[in-house]
Parts: C-alpha cells; structure tokens; sequence
C-alpha cells in the first residue's frame, strides 16, 4: 500500500493532485470532487490534533479493531465514518490547496505518524 511517507508515492499523489480537477471523473467511491477534498481535511484536521475527535467504544475502536483497519485496504464505496463527513464543500481550489499543503506537512519534519508529540 502507498504511503505519504514514501517521497516517490508522495510525489505521485502530489502530481495526481496537480491534475485534479472539479470535473476528474471518479475513481474511488460516491463521493463528489468537492466532497473527497472536504473529507481529506477532515481526516488532516484530526491527525494534526487541529480538531478534536470524538472517541467512540466498540470493537473497530479497540487495539485490535484498529490494527485490523490499517493492515487491510477497503474496499470501493466503503461507508465513511460520519466523523470526517463533517466540514461542508467549500471552494474547490482553496480546499484543493490545502489538501496539498497537508500533504507536504504530513511528510515534513514534524511528521505525526504517531500524534502530535509534545516534549
């Protein structure tokens, strides 16, 4: 599986990003253009702790719930937790900017693969 981490699949999303368009067909899911860019906020908005999350309890939310998320790709038109559904659309090539700025600060320096570490 990529990862941001990689600089040479990070470049690659990077240049998919440059070509994204309000009009690129879908390739994922149900989602519009508009919408995808506002639920990657989201997602960056929790990992750089810009917005809190709300915790929930259940079996997905434990240890071994998470581990098996993220050792195994979903599948397309997989429901998307209504926790990063939350920021409306707003304007296409502000949201698309900064998206790509996440991108790039996610690989930055201070990475946050593991939370904000505060020392």
């Amino acid at each position: 599986m990529k990862s941001l981490l990689d600089s040479a699949a990070r470049e690659q999303i990077l240049t998919r990003f440059d070509n994204f368009t309000e009009s690129s067909p879908r390739q994922w899911g149900k989602m519009s253009n508009g919408q995808m860019l506002s639920h990657l906020i989201d997602l960056f908005e929790v990992t750089f702790a810009e917005r809190p999350v709300v915790e929930r309890k259940g079996i997905m939310n434990s240890f071994l719930g998470r581990w098996l998320l993220s050792s195994m790709p979903l599948p397309k038109n997989s429901p998307t937790d209504p926790e990063y559904l939350k920021r409306p659309v707003g304007n296409f090539a502000e949201d698309k900017a900064r998206v790509i700025d996440y991108i790039k600060r996610f690989a930055g320096p201070d990475k946050h693969t593991f939370g904000l570490v505060r020392g």
